[in-house]
């Protein structure tokens, strides 16, 4: 549990930083960014509901993180081998997270539809989950799990 909560506050402020950064340079209020994640529970309502839809979509961003986390860590609990690569796991995971949140979660969402994303965006959205989701998760559960056997070790 502990790996999860803290994957999960990594991730959600590297990614946080990221979607407020690139969105920022955009013109786009910090505000708005978790309006529209509260809009996948509330629909277009978020946009008008003021303080309490930001709120929502922070708490929304890192249930998402740490829900991102534990997953990959039940992943690696299957098949303890992905650990060992942490590398090429944490890449192929932050593009499989990439795909599972655009294109499988977000549409059973109440978010609006939008248009297809611009390349700018399209390649911000794919690289912040390859170095910015998939390879900090990976590298925690990596790390507490070598701490584990060593810790084991000096036990023996």
């Amino acid at each position: 549990m502990a790996t999860v909560l803290q994957g999960g506050l990594i991730v959600g402020i590297l990614d946080g930083f990221d979607v407020l950064l690139f969105f920022g340079a955009r013109g786009v209020e910090a505000a708005r960014i978790f309006q529209y994640i509260a809009s996948s529970l509330l629909g277009q309502a978020a946009f008008s509901s003021g303080g309490w839809s930001v709120g929502l979509g922070v708490v929304i961003h890192f249930a998402v993180a740490c829900a991102l986390t534990a997953i990959y860590v039940a992943t690696t609990n299957m098949v303890p081998s992905l650990r060992d690569r942490w590398m090429a796991s944490g890449i192929a995971y932050g593009l499989i997270s990439y795909a599972g949140m655009n294109y499988i979660a977000l549409p059973l969402t109440r978010v609006p539809p939008g248009a297809v994303p611009s390349w700018p965006v399209l390649a911000n959205g794919v690289l912040a989950h390859v170095f910015l989701v998939g390879l900090p998760i990976a590298l925690i559960v990596w790390r507490k799990c070598r701490r584990q056997n060593v810790g084991d070790n000096r036990e023996s």
